[in-house]
């Protein structure tokens, strides 16, 4: 170090002084890799030469940490209690400003407290994927009120430039469903289309933004959720947001309620309550388009129909062998989607490899 305060230019007795200013508990050790002069951009070489370098006196303050900067999702997240979720009005808006505060909320996405306790899971008369009804113990947590939107996720794009598995891949899978109601942009009227079964293609470009390919777009789809998001992509916005993945025990239970019934809504199946087949969409709908009628005893929306959505829960069978652990995992989606036909109950399952994506897929973040 005295070396290089005499090269500044430095006596001896400003050296002594500045020595005895940096004592041991205001010197701060700081690793830092230096980059190899052949890393070094060309035009900088070029440019720091000798008769260029100017003798610059180094700070003897310590270096301060940079304190967390919070993403803007961490900040605009609100946090309530299940009562004030299950009493609050439809978003229905008449006048400008509230109009105008509407559309604010898109941006503060809701979460939703679980108190913790005993919740059942799986169903009776298991079908399918479908585990046997039991009793989970959960500590508290917070649920999100509705599926990360497709306007949230184009959030975290910006901030961080990240590019899905689909982009990445440059293809999505796109399901076209059974029936299908379109407007004819030449008569502006509504054709419906029925066809024999759901029909699924790789489709080159579609991804998050182009959820059925070229061609689609997120026009009018800004609050509705987002789709063609792998289970990788769906982890890289929750660890951005400040958030994570539910468990498949704690998404069903957000879904139940404490009593534990069958469907969000109660334990009579509606068909009308959510985006199932029956509604003939034949695509996404926006996250509370079911508004407070469709919701869960704890005021969480879209649970069924609408998306699939992925949870943290890792397929059990696959967890317990040796070769399922160093394959692809296999993770739990639940709640169905806009092509799900027939009864779907909160105990409904699908499972998929984390590298899957398609137009029926989405997810909600938990804390």
């Amino acid at each position: 170090a005295g070396g290089d305060a005499q090269e500044a230019g430095l006596t001896e007795e400003q050296l002594s002084e500045e020595m005895e200013v940096l004592d041991e508990t205001e010197i701060e050790e700081v690793d830092a890799e230096l980059p190899q002069e052949s890393e070094l951009p060309e035009e900088e070489v070029e440019i720091l030469d000798e008769e260029e370098l100017e003798e610059v006196e180094e700070s003897t303050e310590p270096m301060e940490e940079k304190p967390h900067q919070p993403t803007p999702l961490e900040v605009l997240s609100k946090y309530i209690e299940a009562d004030e979720a299950v009493n609050q009005q439809d978003l229905l808006r008449e006048t400008q400003e509230e109009f105008i505060n509407q559309i604010l909320e898109r941006f503060m996405p809701k979460f939703i407290k679980i108190p913790t306790g005993s919740y059942l899971v799986g169903s009776a008369s298991p079908k399918g994927l479908e585990r046997p009804l039991r009793k989970v113990m959960l500590q508290e947590f917070y649920l999100g009120q509705a599926p990360v939107t497709n306007d949230l996720f184009d959030m975290f794009v910006r901030e961080t430039g990240y590019s899905t598995d689909a982009e990445d891949a440059g293809y999505g899978i796109v399901f076209e469903g059974r029936c299908t109601t379109r407007t004819d942009p030449e008569t502006g009227r509504e054709i419906f289309s029925l066809t024999r079964g759901t029909l699924a293609r790789h489709v080159s470009g579609a991804n998050w933004r182009h959820p059925a390919g070229p061609g689609s777009s997120l026009e009018g789809r800004h609050n509705h959720p987002v789709v063609q998001v792998s289970h990788h992509d769906a982890m890289a916005f929750a660890a951005w947001a400040g958030k994570r993945l539910p468990t498949e025990e704690e998404w069903e239970a957000g879904a139940r309620g404490a009593s534990g019934q069958l469907f969000p809504w109660g334990d009579n199946w509606l068909a009308a309550l959510g985006n199932f087949e029956a509604a003939c969409l034949g695509g996404t709908s926006p996250v509370e388009h079911f508004g407070r009628k469709g919701m869960s005893p704890f005021g969480i929306y879209d649970l069924l129909g609408n998306i699939a959505e992925w949870t943290s829960s890792v397929h059990a069978g696959q967890a317990d062998s040796p070769e399922g652990r160093s394959a692809e995992k296999i993770y739990i989606l639940k709640g169905g989607s806009w092509i799900t036909g027939g009864t779907v109950t909160a105990a409904w399952r699908q499972i998929e490899r984390g590298k899957y994506w398609a137009n029926t897929i989405g997810f909600r973040c938990a804390v």
